[in-house]
Formats: C-alpha cells, sequence, structure tokens
C-alpha cells in the first residue's frame, strides 16, 4: 500500500462515535449482491468462520454527501464504513464491486491499537495515524482483517476511478 494522503483535518468529530453506538449493516448475513453473496460462499466452503462478523455504514447512515472528503488526486469515489468489533474477524477476500473502478484506498479513523490488524497479501500494517489515506499497490490482492483487541476498530473504505 502507498500512502497517498491525510484526511484527519477533514473528518467529522462525531463519525466514530455514531458508528460505534448505531448497529449498522451486520454481515455476513445482510449481502443483498449477488457478488457479495458468492463471494461468503466460496470463502466458507472448506472451513468455519465463526468469530467472521463486521459491519458495513453507507453515506445515509451519516448524512453525509456522496464524496464528503476532497482526498488528493482522487475526483469521485465511493465510501462506506467497517467497523469490526473485539473478538471479530474480516476473512481474506478479494473484493467483489467492480474492478474498472481501478482504486481501492483504505483510511483508518481509529488509531493503531493492540490486537487490530489489517493485511493485504502477505503484508501487515500497524503503522498508521487516523486519516491517513492508503492506496492499494494491487486492488485485486486478497486482504482481511482481525480484531483480537479490546476495542472496536473503524476503517473507511474508498474505491475510485
Amino acid at each position: 500500500m502507498i500512502k497517498i494522503d491525510n484526511i484527519h483535518s477533514q473528518l467529522q468529530p462525531w463519525l466514530v462515535e455514531r458508528t460505534l453506538n448505531s448497529d449498522g449493516e451486520l454481515r455476513p448475513g445482510a449481502e443483498t449482491a449477488q457478488a457479495s453473496k458468492q463471494q461468503l460462499a466460496t470463502a466458507t466452503q472448506h472451513r468455519d468462520y465463526p468469530g467472521a462478523q463486521w459491519r458495513f455504514y453507507y453515506p445515509d447512515d451519516y448524512g453525509l454527501g456522496v464524496q464528503p472528503w476532497h482526498i488528493q488526486g482522487v475526483d469521485h469515489y465511493r465510501w462506506w464504513i467497517v467497523r469490526l468489533d473485539p473478538g471479530c474477524v474480516f476473512p481474506t477476500h478479494q473484493d467483489t464491486f467492480d474492478h474498472e473502478e481501478g482504486r481501492r484506498l483504505w483510511v483508518p479513523l481509529t488509531p493503531p491499537t493492540p490486537g487490530h490488524v489489517f493485511g493485504i497479501g502477505t503484508r501487515f500494517y500497524d503503522e498508521y495515524s487516523v486519516g491517513d489515506v492508503y492506496e492499494f499497490e494491487d486492488h485485486q490482492c486478497e486482504h482481511g482483517s482481525a480484531n483480537f483487541g479490546h476495542t472496536p476498530r473503524v476503517t473507511l473504505q474508498i474505491v475510485s476511478r
């Protein structure tokens, strides 16, 4: 991953608190897109993930516009937030969204904390600051995360052309 910006000063101060105080869309189980359902079935067909659980939040959950943050070099994007509670994992996977969009960005909204793990390919990332904007070097690379810490982990996910 390559750091391309930091948007900490643009982040709404209530963003993480609102995420922690609302249920969001619990996954797996709430998938509506066929590609997401297929991704989950493929990931779990030969193994069980009893701790596989995460929550998605979308712009409407916050009353924010479609593109509320200015990100250097990024003109048009879609975003969502992921909350990973203690004891939960988001198993390694390849994204199912339209890869023609081209760019995949990751922005931590909570600081690095013992037990919060994010990996892409064979590398793990734990040296970052809130608001750092990272671009996947290969947006089709497998990635996943785990939280064996004591506090929720919250990240902003972005796809762009």
